[in-house]
């Protein structure tokens, strides 16, 4: 191989890693420009979330809309599960997260998981398994693991990151 041909492997090949490392920053950071930008940033996060569960003793709301944009921002921040760990769902256990985006304000809170729009489900950390999430972003709907910052977002509200 030519000096020529491995000098322009090497560029495709660093030029191929930039590319990549700009589509995983570029989402987080328009999302944070609109967030500034825009003086409809509410429409970013949810109103109201509420976890349900066999696991705990009541349903938790999740009303505060800054807690719900921080839980989707930590979203941002998870990596997809892997496709086994999608598979040992089955005998995990897990909250159901009604997703309530059009809630009105000073209206009573909901306690009704199936009044909402959309629905995610939330897998604690088990046994040897870490925490996983399951919540739609931008359209996306897949099985994420669950980022510290979401943890940090649930163990505040007293959800169990860990059964």
């Amino acid at each position: 191989m030519s000096r020529s041909t491995r000098t322009g492997c090497r560029v495709t090949a660093i030029m191929s890693v930039r590319m990549r490392a700009l589509r995983v920053l570029s989402l987080p950071l328009v999302i944070l420009a609109a967030l500034i930008a825009s003086p409809a940033a509410t429409a970013a996060a949810p109103r109201c979330i509420l976890v349900s569960g066999p696991a705990l003793r009541q349903p938790v709301l999740l009303g505060d809309w800054n807690d719900n944009l921080g839980l989707y921002m930590g979203l941002l921040q998870s990596r997809k599960a892997a496709n086994a760990s999608a598979r040992s769902l089955v005998a995990k256990p897990k909250f159901r997260l009604s997703v309530f985006w059009t809630w009105r304000s000073g209206a009573k809170p909901p306690t009704r998981p199936d009044e909402a729009r959309e629905t995610g489900w939330f897998y604690p950390a088990h046994r040897s398994r870490v925490a996983l999430i399951r919540l739609g972003v931008n359209g996306t709907n897949v099985l994420r693991v669950a980022s510290p910052a979401v943890l940090a977002i649930f163990r505040a509200h007293r959800v169990p990151v860990r059964i």
